[in-house]
C-alpha cells in the first residue's frame, strides 16, 4: 500500500461484497458518472488509475456501485427477528466504568461516580448553574456533518451548506420569527446571529443547531502567517445566495464559514483562572447541553 487509495478502495470492495451475495456491477452510464462527478470535484487530484488498481477489474465494478450510492443498504422487512433487532450488539455491555470510578475531579478532589448517574449542571465549584435566559439551547451532529472537520468536504455541504436555528412554533410565534428570518442568539457570555427553522420536532422552551458550522478559520478565511496572507479555500461550483432552510434544491455548495457558532455561546465559568466555557468534568469537552439563551428577530 503506497497511497490512501490503496487502502480506502479495498474497505469499498469488503462492503461490497459482504454478505450472501455481493452488489451488481455498476453499469456503463453509472461507471461514466462516476468519473465525470470525481473529475469535476476534485480536478487534477483525482486519479482514476490510482483508485482502479487498488482492487481487480470485477472488484472495481463493484466499488462504484457502492460508492455511487455512499454505501451499501438493506432492503425493508429484514429489521427484526421476532421482537430482536436483526442487526444487534451481542457482546458484553458494562455499566461500571473502572478509569471513571478511579480518577477524581482536578478541582474539587473528589472520586468520580463509576456508574451512571444524573445530576444537575454545576460549574467547577460544584454550585448548580443558574441562568435567567428562558431557552435552553441545545446541539448534535448531524449526519451530512458529523464532526467540525467535516466542513472542508465541499460535497457535504451541497447537501445542507448551513445550519439553522431549530426553535417550536409556540416559541417561534411568542418572538414573531418565522422560518427563514435572520435571528440573534444571546447567551450570558456571547452572541451569534443564524436562520431560524420553525419546527415542531423540538420541544417548547428549547432551541438547537448542528453543532459543525460556522467557522471563524479552517480555511473559512484569509490569515496571515509569518506575513504571508494564506487566502481562504476558492469558491466549488457556488456562489452567494439565500435559500429556504431545509429546500436547498440548487445543489449549491455554501462557504466554509456558513452557519452559526454554537461554542461561541458557551456559558463562561466563572470559577477558573482565565476564564473560558464551561465544561463536562469527566471528559473535559465543552459542556454545550447546558446552556440558556434568548432569541430575537433582527
Amino acid at each position: 500500500m503506497n497511497r490512501p487509495e490503496d487502502y480506502w478502495i479495498k474497505l469499498a470492495a469488503n462492503v461490497a461484497y459482504a454478505g450472501k451475495k455481493p452488489v451488481p456491477d455498476a453499469d456503463a452510464e453509472e461507471l461514466r458518472i462516476f468519473s465525470a462527478a470525481r473529475r469535476k470535484a476534485l480536478g487534477a487530484t483525482f486519479d482514476q488509475d490510482a483508485w482502479q488498481g487498488a482492487v481487480t477489474a470485477p472488484e472495481w465494478k463493484k466499488v462504484v456501485y457502492v460508492l455511487n450510492r455512499g454505501g451499501r443498504f438493506e432492503p425493508t422487512g429484514n429489521e427484526y427477528e421476532g421482537e430482536w433487532l436483526t442487526h444487534r450488539y451481542n457482546g458484553e455491555c458494562d455499566f461500571y466504568a473502572e478509569k471513571v470510578a478511579g480518577a477524581k475531579d482536578s478541582i474539587t478532589g473528589k472520586p468520580f461516580d463509576g456508574l451512571p448517574r444524573a445530576s444537575v449542571p454545576a460549574g467547577a465549584d460544584g454550585k448548580p448553574l443558574t441562568s435567567d435566559l428562558p431557552l435552553q439551547m441545545i446541539n448534535w451532529k448531524a449526519r451530512a456533518q458529523g464532526t467540525h472537520r467535516t466542513i472542508g468536504a465541499a460535497w457535504l455541504r451541497e447537501v445542507r451548506p448551513s445550519n439553522y436555528l431549530w426553535i417550536n412554533g409556540k416559541d417561534a410565534a411568542a418572538r414573531g420569527i418565522a422560518s427563514g428570518d435572520r435571528v440573534q442568539v444571546r447567551s450570558s457570555s456571547a452572541q451569534v446571529e443564524g436562520v431560524a427553522l420553525v419546527v415542531e420536532g423540538i420541544r417548547p422552551g428549547v432551541v438547537g443547531a448542528n453543532s459543525s458550522y460556522g467557522h471563524d478559520h479552517y480555511a473559512s478565511r484569509s490569515i496571515e502567517i509569518d506575513g504571508k496572507v494564506v487566502e481562504p479555500v476558492g469558491r466549488y461550483g457556488h456562489t452567494a445566495w439565500r435559500s429556504t432552510p431545509m429546500h436547498e434544491e440548487t445543489g449549491y455548495a455554501g462557504s466554509r464559514g456558513e452557519g452559526m457558532s454554537v461554542n461561541t455561546l458557551l456559558q463562561e465559568e466563572p470559577n477558573v483562572t482565565g476564564g473560558g466555557g464551561h465544561t463536562d468534568p469527566i471528559g473535559g469537552g465543552a459542556a454545550q447541553q447546558d446552556n440558556w439563551v434568548e432569541v430575537t428577530k433582527v
